[in-house]
């Protein structure tokens, strides 16, 4: 499979597009793997991401998540990342969803820590986010707190290693 991008809309309008490459693609789910090609660390999360490594991503059109597996280039997991997310849209030549701000990263000890909480916050107070949209957030929360470790090794199952 060749280019497939993933489009992800921010609550305020603002769209951000990456270019992955498409693992498996059916109407219902996608996984796709994003390679970091600088020859420097990045940061994301607290975490260090050496160059050469890459994340598998997994999106679903009937959740309100998605998931990011990073991985060292040897396949060593580095972290995982959930977004809380809404109107996931699977193509055939890629994905678009709106990112609900909450994001939910686990360590490879299975440590969790939420980001981004006060920014759902301030969205909340200043009305933009509506009620339907801040339960989501909510209820997708206590859903990934309780079942991260559950919904990981299940997306991976779907790919194997996904290299």
């Amino acid at each position: 499979m060749g280019a497939f991008i993933e489009t992800k809309r921010t609550l305020d309008g603002r769209e951000q597009r990456f270019e992955t490459r498409a693992i498996a693609v059916t109407s219902r789910w996608a996984a796709v793997r994003f390679d970091f090609a600088g020859t420097t660390y990045a940061r994301a999360g607290g975490f260090e991401i050496p160059p050469g490594s890459y994340t598998l991503g997994f999106f679903w059109r009937d959740r309100t998540y998605n998931l990011y597996h990073i991985s060292r280039a040897d396949g060593a997991p580095i972290a995982d990342r959930f977004d809380v997310v809404e109107g996931v849209r699977i193509r055939r030549d890629g994905l678009v969803y709106t990112d609900l701000l909450l994001d939910l990263w686990v360590s490879p000890l299975g440590e969790v820590r939420f980001e981004d909480e006060d920014e759902v916050r301030d969205f909340r107070e200043r009305g933009l986010l509506t009620d339907r949209q801040f339960a989501t957030i909510e209820r997708t929360a206590r859903y990934l707190n309780r079942n991260h470790a559950r919904v990981i090794a299940a997306a991976l199952t779907l790919v194997g290693n996904g290299r």
